[in-house]
Order: structure tokens, then sequence, then C-alpha cells
């Protein structure tokens, strides 16, 4: 997507995924789980999108499941944010002014890092939209992708590693 003259590119960003690592505490090695399940997400802020922004729209995904699941898994899914200025938490604590999906666990909202095998990339990807969607609670992740289709006015990604083996992680 070309930049308008003096328009910078958008960027996202989170604290807690430092030096493309993200945290013990949003994945299988942190204290809240649901039925196995991590759901602590991270804190995410997205900056510098067009000035034409209506909404946006999040997607985590781990690309390094396809030889495991035979698809990229989805993790998280949340559509119609006026901003993207998340609190740690706030899948579960903004969870009733939240429109989140259905990720690959079967549960609403964020379902952390789990990575059976090996470490694997997860790729957080923020757009930014020129309209509301009309989804709901508990949508797919078939229908975030055709109701976001024709509608992005930018995107921005950022990727973070989680390790198999809580030995994995730096000091």
């Amino acid at each position: 997507m070309e930049l308008a003259e003096g328009e910078k590119e958008m960027i996202v960003s989170s604290r807690d995924i430092v030096d493309g690592e993200i945290w013990p505490q949003y994945g299988k090695f942190g204290e809240m789980l649901e039925e196995d399940v991590p759901t602590r997400s991270f804190p995410l802020q997205a900056t510098c999108a067009p000035a034409e922004t209506v909404s946006f729209a999040i997607r985590m995904s781990d690309p390094d499941s396809v030889p495991i699941a035979g698809y990229e898994w989805v993790h998280w899914m949340v559509v119609n944010l006026e901003t993207v200025d998340l609190p740690e938490n706030a899948s579960v604590e903004w969870a009733e002014q939240m429109i989140q999906g259905t990720n690959d666990f079967g549960t609403i909202g964020y379902g952390g890092p789990m990575p059976p095998d090996k470490p694997h990339t997860y790729v957080i990807t923020v757009y930014a939209l020129d309209t509301m969607l009309d989804l709901q609670n508990g949508f797919t992740k078939e229908a975030f992708e055709d109701a976001i289709q024709g509608h992005i006015l930018a995107e921005a990604s950022m990727t973070g590693v989680y390790p198999h083996t809580i030995d994995g992680f730096s000091d």
C-alpha cells in the first residue's frame, strides 16, 4: 500500500515482546489458564494509522503449526476496536467491550502460545479498516477474512517467538 505524502507507516508493538520473544506469562508457562489454554493477552499498541481509519482488527497466528495441524493456527482475533492501545489481559478484562473471534482452541478470545515441538514464531497483525465490521462474538476465521477484504487501509505486523520448554527463555 502506498503512503500519502507525509504519512508514516503503521507500527504495531508490545512492551512484553522483547527482542522478538513473547514473555512466559502469555503462553503455556503462564498462570492464567482456562481448560489448559493460556488466556492472559499481552499489551498491544498500534501507531501511525491512516487518518481515514474507522476501526482496527487484530489477528494472531502461528505459521509454524502448519506441519503439525495442516494449517496456520489462529490464536486471537479482535474486530471493531476504535484504537489499539490494549493493556495486558485485555482479552479477559475487556471481554464485554471487545468483539473477539473463536480461536483454533475452540474458545472465544485469546488463546496463547503452546508450541508442542519446538519454539514457534507467532505473527500479530493489526489492520486499519475503513469501516466497522458486521461480526459478533465468536466469529470464525473465515468470517474474519471475508469481512476485512476490501476494507484494509493499512496493516502492520510483528513477530514473537515462544519456546516449547521453560528453559528456552532468555535470562
